[in-house]
């Protein structure tokens, strides 16, 4: 009786000890950033992240912000809740960072929100948002872009 109850846990450790080192998420795997939608309202965009797989600390973000394909220096991401200035296309531009969960991580609760400073933003304009990452395989980037009417 003992065996046959032996054999087939046995058997089940055999194969958990197997297979479990093919289901571990490679090392390396990027990080990847979704944005969007673009939601322009009051002459201001604010962009969602839609979504966030992988995980890094919002110290290995950097942003850029194009104008009419005039594209701003990169800057680190502004303190969670706050708010960087950003020069483009003759353009001073806000970038506000909302973490909304608090986590001092980009995550898909957060948004962005992107003004003239203290003024609505341009019209007539096109503009792209980047998200710049460095993660231990390398670095990554999401962008999206937006026209202002």
């Amino acid at each position: 009786m003992v065996l046959v109850l032996a054999v087939p846990f046995a058997l089940a450790a055999f194969l958990y000890v197997m297979v479990s080192g093919l289901i571990r998420e490679p090392s390396g795997t990027p990080t990847m950033v979704l944005l969007g939608p673009v939601d322009l309202a009051g002459g201001n965009a604010t962009i969602s992240v839609t979504a966030a797989y992988g995980s890094f600390s919002s110290s290995r973000v950097q942003i850029l912000l194009a104008a009419n394909n005039s594209t701003s220096s990169a800057v680190g991401l502004p303190p969670p809740n706050g708010s960087v200035l950003m020069t483009a296309a003759g353009y001073t531009l806000r970038v506000f960072w909302f973490d909304n969960d608090y986590d001092g991580r980009v995550t898909p609760s957060d948004t962005f929100r992107i003004t003239g400073n203290l003024a609505p933003l341009p019209p007539a304009t096109s503009f792209e948002f980047t998200l710049e990452f460095a993660y231990s395989g390398g670095d990554g980037r999401s962008s999206i872009a937006w026209t202002t009417p």
